[in-house]
């Protein structure tokens, strides 16, 4: 369980939260968002639950059901406080389906990075699911997304989050609400990805992306 503070009451989320707000066809995206949070929340915010209303992200994974279930965890797309940027975290961060696996979380001056120590997704897993975007799997092959989704939320789920994940602490960019930078929020990307736009279906996450100045 993950514990977050909203306006002084706690709050506790399991992955079966972030799945039922994520939806059936984004199971994997729950248990990685849950064991990202799981990994991070204890470092950003030792002793006591975080302040969802005060918890940054920046990611480089901009998958819906990851831009989904942050929304969840700390509300941040419409105010802008979940930002895609494909260039963030360290440069052994393993690749996703779009983009790459590393998140960055940022709570009142602390900030870490966090991502997989091995790869979660293979090359065959990736180019289905970016296909899957587009619309332009068969049924046969959507059925092999489903099986492989089921083993990789097992993967993910039957590790401690210390084992799973990589974490190195590292200093908050110098940002502000009012003042934010020449990235893309998550509100932006969802955008986009709801256009369905078939240069996924290549891996071009280019047009998804942007960065964050220091």
């Amino acid at each position: 369980m993950i514990e977050l503070e909203d306006h002084g009451e706690t709050l506790s989320f399991g992955p079966g939260v972030f799945q039922l707000y994520a939806g059936a066809h984004n199971p994997v995206a729950a248990a990685l968002v849950f064991s990202v949070l799981a990994r991070a929340l204890p470092v950003l915010s030792p002793g006591r639950p975080a302040d969802r209303d005060r918890l940054f992200v920046r990611t480089a994974f901009p998958g819906r059901g990851v831009l989904d279930c942050l929304e969840m965890a700390c509300r941040g797309t419409e105010e802008g406080r979940v930002w895609v940027d494909l260039a963030c975290g360290p440069p052994e961060a393993p690749p996703a389906p779009i983009g790459r696996c590393c998140f960055e979380l940022f709570l009142d001056g602390r900030g870490c990075a966090v991502w997989p120590a091995r790869p979660l997704f293979s090359p065959a897993f990736s180019d289905l699911a970016r296909r899957h975007l587009t619309g332009s799997l068969t049924a046969e092959e959507m059925r092999s997304v489903e099986i492989g989704q089921g083993r990789l939320c097992r993967t993910i789920l039957d590790q401690a989050p210390e084992k799973l994940h990589e974490l190195r602490q590292i200093a908050p960019p110098s940002f502000t609400l009012a003042a934010r930078g020449p990235h893309r929020t998550a509100h932006d990307v969802i955008r986009i990805l709801d256009r369905g736009d078939r240069r996924l279906r290549d891996g071009d996450a280019r047009g998804l992306g942007g960065s964050v100045p220091p």
